[in-house]
């Protein structure tokens, strides 16, 4: 049986930011940590208790009104407080440390000419405080926070990818998004004919979905590494 013959090289490599270049579950912990220190005052409790008591209600709730339930464990059940704590928690600056994988891959790709763009959801402050507290920024020749776009930009909507493959002037087939979370990563970018791999770090605190998914939200392969998806050959990337 003939060997199939290996993809070409991407002209662009898009990636996605939370826990794929770093794990997300580090910048909760510190935000947890700042409002703990903002807290201590507010609620007479040390920050170290109250870190700990945010820490067990996310292992056993999730963060859903995190702030809220914190407030009213103490009896201290105010809106404004409850907006206090979480500012302090999406302004805070977090020192993070990006995955081993991550420099290697992104020095290997600029060394063989790819354009480097980074598209990630959320918050914009938040997410680009994240990238500077990583030190990546100046790895990336664009960083597209959705929020920072108009109407409902956020993945799986495709206008972040458009505009990508708009700004390198880049064919879809020329490209290939890297990403973690099949319930919203790989639905556009597969819809405008762009190649797709998920990363699976085997996080032990993983935040996106565990549910299941149709295959138009699959990536076309699965890596354990960044390093798959550099290497010379380009073997990563085949489908």
């Amino acid at each position: 049986m003939p060997l199939m013959p290996a993809p070409p090289a991407p002209a662009v490599v898009l990636l996605d930011l939370d826990d794929t270049l770093y794990a997300e579950r580090d910048w909760l912990l510190s935000g947890c940590r700042a409002v703990a220190g903002r807290a201590e005052a507010l609620l007479g409790r040390s920050a170290a208790e109250l870190y700990d008591w945010l820490l067990q209600r996310l292992l056993t709730e999730g963060r859903e009104r995190l702030f809220d339930a914190l407030l009213a464990a103490h009896g201290r059940c105010d809106p404004a407080l409850s907006a206090l704590l979480v500012h302090v928690f999406r302004s805070h600056r977090p020192r993070l440390t990006a995955f081993a994988d991550v420099a290697p891959a992104l020095a290997a790709w600029r060394a063989r000419g790819c354009g480097l763009g980074l598209i990630t959801d959320g918050v914009s402050c938040v997410q680009h405080a994240k990238l500077d507290g990583l030190g990546l920024r100046a790895g990336f020749d664009l960083v597209l926070c959705t929020d920072d776009l108009p109407g409902a930009a956020r993945k799986p909507a495709p206008l972040a990818f458009q505009l990508a493959l708009a700004h390198f002037g880049c064919a879809p087939e020329q490209a290939v998004y890297i990403g973690d979370d099949p319930s919203k990563d790989f639905l556009a970018p597969r819809a405008l004919g762009m190649r797709t791999l998920r990363i699976d770090r085997h996080l032990p605190w993983p935040l996106q979905s565990r549910r299941d998914f149709p295959d138009s939200h699959q990536a076309h392969r699965t890596i354990e590494s960044l390093a798959e998806a550099a290497a010379p050959d380009a073997s990563g990337l085949a489908a």
